[in-house]
């Protein structure tokens, strides 16, 4: 038969030798893993992604955005099927950045609303250039699923 659980009580520290996590009995239990495709890493919100994971999918999304406008242009962007195509492909790229930087606002154990973070001037785009692309995430696991570091021994 088991103890009944106390709730006025402290819960004792789950210290393992080697182990950088504590209980905590308030903070929700992380379950979701770190995405591992590219597709989980591209359409999902849920997870968590490293420095150098957001980093390898961030650049090419930032270059292909800005590469969709002159190329659209240039087959015929005058037709309202070219500018329909350019609205969709442009639409898919910025939705996939916001997903890409969701998961990394995850890993530094803040809400993906923080995305809304870079619409403010000159402030939230360094704010945002500093938090996701220099400082590293949150060790071991967090609200928001497993270290990504831990699952697939990334540098980052």
């Amino acid at each position: 038969m088991t103890e009944p659980i106390d709730p006025y009580q402290v819960p004792a520290a789950d210290v393992r030798p080697g182990s950088r996590r504590r209980s905590n009995a308030w903070a929700p239990e992380a379950t979701t893993l770190a995405p591992k495709s590219p597709a989980d890493i591209l359409f999902s919100a849920g997870g968590r992604i490293s420095r150098s994971v957001y980093w390898l999918y961030s650049l090419p999304l930032f270059f292909g955005a800005w590469l969709i406008i002159p190329m659209m242009g240039a087959i015929g962007a005058e037709s309202i099927v070219g500018r329909l195509m350019t609205v969709v492909l442009y639409a898919a790229v910025y939705l996939m950045s916001i997903l890409v930087t969701i998961k990394r606002w995850h890993d530094r154990d803040k809400s993906g609303w923080f995305v809304l973070v870079a619409f403010i001037p000159i402030v939230g785009w360094v704010w945002s250039l500093v938090e996701l692309g220099f400082l590293p995430g949150t060790d071991g696991p967090n609200r928001y699923g497993e270290d990504p570091l831990s699952i697939h021994g990334d540098p980052a």
